[in-house]
């Protein structure tokens, strides 16, 4: 079913989470985007990035501004969205990236979450997770981790999704099953969820009996959820 590959389902699904313990820093997504290191995102210079978020914000106060900025590499670039905590930049023709700031249960900083998204058909998208200094951190996630409560539904990025999340408390089955509507109707998504001794969870009495102690791991192959 090719039409299913046009759609990221899991990437920002994972990115609404309950309150934690611990607060968020004080940081905002922009100014997390302009500290980042010139390795992060070469097409775009530290004025780049700075223009862009100007220009946002003159949009959003009603100006007349052009949102596209000249790059690096002479093609444009165009930031799409900005909140305190999300922001999706157009690099250029090809590619696109977003950025998510998760909080992180006992911990002050947030872990920042980067999907980059190829253009290009067929589209494909790589989700990254780094620290707040720009140190890539490992896809997989250990105890104590982060409470996923709900997924979110307005993911921009419609392309596959890669990557193996470990999770360590989910608070029902519900809560990773969603849909999303797409130019080809309404696409449901199914969840097959395991412990970590490999043990299927088919029902939400028998994962909570596993919540306190073990993980649990849900993936994406391309096409659907296993």
């Amino acid at each position: 079913m090719k039409h299913f590959q046009k759609y990221i389902v899991f990437l920002w699904g994972i990115l609404v989470l309950i309150f934690c313990c611990g607060s968020l820093s004080a940081q905002t997504v922009a100014e997390v985007f302009i500290d980042a290191p010139e390795s992060a995102f070469p097409v775009l210079s530290l004025n780049n990035k700075k223009d862009l978020i100007d220009r946002y914000e003159a949009r959003r106060e009603k100006e007349e501004v052009d949102l596209e900025v000249e790059n690096e590499f002479n093609g444009k670039s165009k930031l799409l969205y900005l909140s305190n905590t999300r922001m999706v930049v157009v690099l250029d023709k090809h590619s696109k990236i977003e950025l998510c700031m998760l909080p992180v249960k006992g911990q002050k900083d947030p872990l920042i979450a980067v999907i980059r998204t190829s253009l290009i058909s067929p589209e494909h998208s790589v989700l990254s997770f780094y620290d707040v200094s720009w140190k890539k951190k490992d896809k997989t996630f250990h105890e104590p981790s982060y409470s996923f409560e709900t997924f979110m539904k307005n993911s921009s990025s419609k392309a596959m999704t890669q990557g193996k999340l470990v999770m360590s408390q989910l608070v029902s089955i519900t809560n990773l099953l969603t849909f999303i509507e797409g130019d080809r109707g309404k696409v449901g998504l199914s969840v097959h969820l395991t412990g970590i001794d490999g043990t299927p969870l088919e029902s939400e009495e028998s994962m909570k009996s596993l919540l306190k102690n073990e993980k649990i791991i849900f993936w994406w192959n391309n096409k659907k959820f296993l």
